[in-house]
């Protein structure tokens, strides 16, 4: 009986964190050569649309690199703090 309860909450535990990992939004962020600054270009709902128009961006753009991450992760660091 503890084994099945044990299971059955393992299992909650992990369909929950699948399906918030899925819903969470991600930026396409671009490094401006210039100034070497971190600069938001795009939102999206899911990893795919992000990857996709950041392949489009590396082909057309003048910056030195894209990221595309979750929402809550920011390239420039936490906030509050000086480089």
């Amino acid at each position: 009986m503890t084994a099945r309860i044990v299971v059955t909450t393992a299992l909650a535990l992990m369909m929950l964190t699948s399906s918030a990992w899925a819903e969470c939004g991600w930026v396409l962020w671009g490094q401006v050569r210039s100034t070497s600054s971190w600069e938001v270009i795009q939102s999206f709902k899911s990893k795919d649309a992000c990857e996709g128009s950041r392949q489009v961006q590396v082909m057309r753009e003048d910056v030195t690199r894209h990221l595309c991450l979750p929402d809550t992760i920011d390239p420039r660091g936490p906030k509050g703090t000086t480089p």
